[in-house]
């Protein structure tokens, strides 16, 4: 097997959530060994996010959780105490990259922000994202990405010009800011690798998010036009929307169609049998249909009601005219696309990790010493994303750590002791 791209790199990940964990996923999935920390008094929040397996709520049954923190190892650590500070800081000098995504001022308070880091580790790449970045009036208000998908925009163009706004579904933000992290990571290794130095990488979220608003903020500053909501229509096409189908007992049941030129024009009115009303002069050209289109999608969705959902865009697809059904989360186990293109997946889903609930202590065979302050482990490749399970205890001066960190994925299934002195022989 061909090595990965970012083989041999190292992540502390002390990120949670959406943002930071989906951003580091990323470095992982390319060959990246990642630590995700978390606290045992307070663990990563997602994971009391659905679903859940089996439909029963525990610390280590979430997919939500499961699929962010893919592919990394994970560590249970109380940055709130001094001995859980020393343990950071031991991790943190074993990385390359450090990423966090804490209201600002959280760090600095354990000194492990980015200005205390580099005093003592100075090529590192440091990586914060938050909601508004780390300075200015404003960065220290906290929030989520449903929050911020309102405060940059995106609500009031998600919505129907005659209702409150509605917004584009869950917390956008936390999806479509994080490729602008990785290229800000990738970026700062490629400027380590030739210089030797390193470098904060500061996201703010906000910022990230409104470059997928370009074109109307561009029109809005050279123009002074300000966009506004105008639901399932589109400035470019006409008819442009979602109609009604034939509805089934356990599921409504709409189809999308978009009309972007004349060609597509004229296939929909031939598969609609070239009814009187389409040669009127209202709907003769492309802006007659938008200047008239209350009345056009009215007479859309006559049309469309008389059909089944998917023998309708079969029909409109094969004509050439952009059509898709509105699948209800049911039809996807059955969708002839993804079930050609999905590879084979055993419906046999296991927990995060080897123990069925949340534990405070070792799970496996782990070696003990008390002899020296050094962290002691075993890493098991093995299938599942990190279960929070572990302890680090101080006696005298002797550091106890014992852990079982393992890896989200079914296949293969790996253990190997050597991983664990990988990762954990730095820190001794």
């Amino acid at each position: 097997m061909s090595a990965k791209i970012l083989e041999g790199i190292k992540v502390a990940d002390f990120t949670w959530i959406g943002v930071g964990p989906v951003t580091i996923r990323a470095l992982a999935d390319h060959g990246a060994t990642v630590v995700h920390i978390e606290s045992e008094t307070r663990p990563d929040a997602l994971r009391f996010g659905p679903p859940f397996k089996d439909r029963e709520t525990g610390i280590n049954t979430s997919a939500f959780f499961a699929n962010f923190n893919a592919s990394k190892l994970g560590v249970s650590l109380n940055i709130a105490t001094p001995q859980g500070v020393e343990v950071a800081k031991r991790i943190i000098d074993w990385a390359d990259i450090v990423a966090e995504s804490f209201v600002p001022g959280k760090m600095a308070a354990r000194g492990l922000d980015y200005e205390s880091v580099r005093q003592w580790k100075p090529d590192v790449i440091y990586y914060s994202t938050c909601q508004l970045g780390q300075t200015g009036r404003w960065a220290s208000q906290p929030g989520f990405g449903t929050q911020l998908a309102a405060w940059s925009g995106f609500y009031h163009l998600a919505a129907w010009p005659d209702r409150w706004p509605t917004g584009p579904y869950g917390a956008y933000t936390d999806f479509v800011t994080p490729p602008i992290g990785m290229l800000g990571i990738l970026a700062a290794l490629d400027h380590r690798r030739r210089t030797g130095e390193g470098q904060h990488v500061d996201l703010s979220q906000l910022e990230a998010a409104v470059h997928f608003l370009g074109p109307v903020v561009m029109d809005s500053v050279n123009t002074g036009h300000v966009a506004g909501a105008e639901g399932n229509r589109d400035p470019n096409a006409a008819p442009h929307g979602v109609y009604p189908c034939i509805q089934q007992p356990d599921v409504e049941r709409w189809i999308a169609i978009a009309v972007s030129t004349d060609e597509q024009w004229e296939a929909l009115l031939w598969e609609m049998g070239d009814p009187d009303w389409a040669g009127a002069p209202e709907f003769a050209t492309f802006l007659a249909r938008k200047a008239n289109e209350d009345e056009l999608d009215r007479r859309m969705a006559e049309w469309t009601q008389g059909f089944h959902a998917h023998e309708l865009m079969a029909r409109l697809q094969n004509a050439g005219v952009p059509a898709g059904v509105v699948q209800a989360i049911s039809d996807l186990y059955s969708d002839p696309q993804l079930r050609h293109t999905a590879p084979n997946h055993s419906s046999k889903a296991q927990l995060q990790g080897t123990a069925p609930r949340h534990s405070s202590k070792l799970q496996g065979t782990a070696p003990k010493h008390s002899s020296k302050a050094t962290l002691q482990g075993t890493a098991q490749l093995q299938g599942t994303a990190p279960r929070h399970s572990c302890k680090v205890q101080l006696q005298g001066t002797a550091l106890r750590h014992s852990f079982k960190a393992q890896l989200h994925g079914r296949a293969p299934r790996h253990r190997s002791k050597a991983a664990s002195g990988s990762i954990w022989h730095h820190l001794a």
